[in-house]
């Protein structure tokens, strides 16, 4: 998959729309793109008359190594498939390690007065 971000197009526009300029960019046919998603939509209104959508889309076509190789854009990068999964957590664990002892809380008075107050353990 080829990523092409920063593709700006103004207001109005179609999927289509968008489908060929990011072929134009790649100096690719539409009909050559294989796969065409969508992973981020924003609004650029820094300068205030013109406002743009700009996306972040990846790509799937047929011949992704040679428009890489002859591609000199930056906003043109290999797109890496990653996938999260969210840790787990292993409750065990950390109580095993040294720092997790047992805390003792002390409350400090008058010298004759010293008092524990509780032992806290994990």
């Amino acid at each position: 998959m080829i990523r092409i971000q920063q593709l700006k197009i103004k207001p109005g526009h179609t999927r289509e729309d968008l489908q060929r300029k990011a072929a134009k960019m790649l100096g690719i046919s539409c009909g050559e793109i294989e796969e065409f998603h969508i992973i981020r939509q924003s609004i650029d209104a820094r300068k205030k008359p013109d406002i743009f959508f700009s996306y972040v889309v990846e790509i799937e076509t047929g011949k992704e190594k040679q428009i890489l190789k002859r591609n000199r854009d930056k906003n043109i990068v290999a797109a890496e498939e990653k996938s999260y999964a969210f840790p787990m957590p292993d409750w065990k664990q950390p109580f095993e390690e040294e720092r997790f002892r047992p805390v003792l809380i002390i409350a400090l008075g008058k010298p004759d007065e010293t008092v524990v107050l509780t032992e806290l353990k994990p």
